[in-house]
């Protein structure tokens, strides 16, 4: 361990730093909010996929959704209305 051998040279590489990196990123809340008022498509950890439009979410990634409707394959199959779903309970969110 130790020194590096004195016939080879070091090649200085620049790398970004995080936040130049996180600057140039969106992180996955920013997605959300461009979602709000839209329709999503939500996978539980049931299998439960559920379409409606998203009204709000937190830190958890607790969402609120209106007009939520459970579907069975592409089909709606049970309209449920207003809906709290809880975040750790989430698979996926993809705006539709």
């Amino acid at each position: 361990m130790g020194r590096a051998a004195s016939g080879s040279r070091l090649k200085k590489v620049n790398v970004p730093s995080i936040t130049d990196v996180m600057m140039n990123q969106e992180r996955p809340f920013d997605l959300l909010s461009k979602a709000l008022g839209q329709q999503v498509l939500i996978r539980m950890k049931s299998n439960m996929v559920i379409r409606g439009r998203l009204r709000c979410f937190d830190m958890h990634m607790n969402l609120a959704i209106e007009n939520a409707e459970e579907l069975e394959g592409s089909e709606p199959k049970t309209k449920i209305g207003t809906i709290v779903l809880r975040g750790g309970n989430i698979i996926f969110v993809s705006p539709m």
